[in-house]
């Protein structure tokens, strides 16, 4: 790999560390909504929070790989500075009016986030919060500020943003300057939620399977406006029915297993279906005999319940797809330890096919009959389990004939 690949995998890297600490920190807002307060994502800032009082907060979430103190010309701390202002001045926010941008401003606080580190020698931060305190006066922040520029010759980027922030009507500075405000508390953010379901009595042993619930949830909503180009946003009472929803004694306590479905009303067993084909070609199943009617309906209904219920919990996004994933891995290195054991002899020496068809018929048996663990609590978890290995095998994942890759090859193996 090469130093430019190596640097552009990094940099990728960082982008995606940057959006799930802001997509947290979100959640965190999310959880901490009053009242007729709402919250958006990457809508009017990276978020932003509307109060009930008609005022606005803009937060700008910034985290790097490395954290680092906050420099005097730190690129990102006057980038955000530059693009409040421009909010400010938006059409849509203050407009061009000096009185406009006054109003807007005397409505809306903005705090920046990062998790580089203020050393107390900052001169920026510092003059600042002294002007804020009323230490100093806003004459002073702006010959501290001008400082920091060189000669217009010689400018970087972030010394064009100072000189062209500075050139701004001191009586905008003058408010905007007081209601611009810093914090480098970078405490753990799933803690701090945790802390929050805490409040709300979720106990502890559940607080980790009910905040990866939400999480995709949101994650899942928040995909489907961005396909739509819409924006992601939360009343206080939109995102407390999402979290009751996962905050009640079924869910706590037993994840519901859907059953509502009319097997009259599904497709009629045939061969077609391949999990019916393997167990046919090792003469489990005969469709034409009427007297397996029964045991066939049964298998089909554990096979529909995993996937129908696969499919709602994905589609409502009760269960985090990892942690249907560990229940279809765990399935499958069961049968994989199982196949392995039943036809080691086989290796050794070539069975006929009758004898195939008999230790293909014990892995069924055996593999079946497992009891599968589930990362949460689930009511029917034996027809369940049973229909894991049924959904796998119509994939197919798993087969249980020893040569059921190669006779299944027209079909979708994975």
């Amino acid at each position: 790999m090469s130093s430019r690949s190596t640097q552009e995998k990094m940099a990728a890297d960082d982008k995606i560390i940057a959006f799930d600490f802001q997509f947290h920190y979100f959640l965190l807002q999310l959880f901490s909504l009053k009242t007729n307060e709402s919250a958006g994502f990457e809508y009017k800032e990276d978020v932003h929070i509307d109060h009930s009082d008609g005022y606005s907060t803009y937060i700008q979430v910034k985290h790097t790989a490395i954290g680092q103190n906050i420099t005097d010309k730190d690129e990102a701390l006057w980038k955000t500075i530059w693009s409040w202002l421009n909010i400010i001045q938006d059409k849509d926010c203050g407009g061009k009016s000096l009185s406009g941008q006054l109003d807007f401003i005397g409505r809306t606080n903005f705090l920046l986030i990062t998790n580089k580190h203020d050393n107390q020698s900052n001169s920026v931060l510092k003059s600042l919060s002294n002007f804020k305190s009323g230490s100093i006066t806003l004459e002073q922040v702006i010959q501290n500020l001008k400082i920091l520029i060189k000669d217009e010759e010689n400018q970087s980027e972030t010394e064009r943003r100072i000189t062209k922030i500075l050139e701004q009507e001191k009586s905008l500075l003058d408010v905007f300057f007081r209601s611009i405000e810093f914090s480098t508390d970078f405490s753990d953010i799933d803690q701090q939620i945790k802390k929050r379901l805490t409040e709300i009595y979720v106990p502890e042993k559940l607080q980790t399977g009910m905040l990866e619930a939400i999480y995709y949830r949101v994650k899942h909503n928040l995909y489907e406006v961005v396909m739509k180009k819409e924006h992601l946003s939360y009343s206080q009472k939109e995102f407390s029915d999402i979290v009751n929803r996962y905050n009640h004694a079924p869910y706590l306590n037993r994840m519901p297993v859907y059953q509502n479905f009319d097997i009259a009303n599904e497709e009629k067993p045939s061969s077609d279906m391949l999990f019916i084909k393997q167990l046919e070609d090792i003469e489990e199943l005969d469709l034409n005999d009427d007297r397996e009617e029964e045991y066939v309906l049964k298998l089909y209904e554990n096979k529909l319940l995993y996937e129908n219920n696969r499919m709602r919990w994905i589609q409502e996004s009760e269960l985090p797809e990892m942690d249907i994933k560990e229940i279809e891995d765990q399935a499958e290195e069961i049968w994989i330890d199982e196949f392995h054991k039943r036809y080691r002899k086989h290796r050794k020496k070539k069975l006929d096919k009758e004898s195939v068809k008999d230790t293909a018929r014990e892995l069924f048996y055996e593999v079946k009959k497992t009891e599968l663990e589930f990362s949460m609590d689930v009511s029917s978890s034996r027809k369940l389990g049973e229909g894991v290995f049924l959904y796998l095998s119509d994939v197919p994942t798993i087969g249980w004939h020893y040569d059921w890759k190669e006779k299944y090859s027209n079909a979708n193996i994975q």
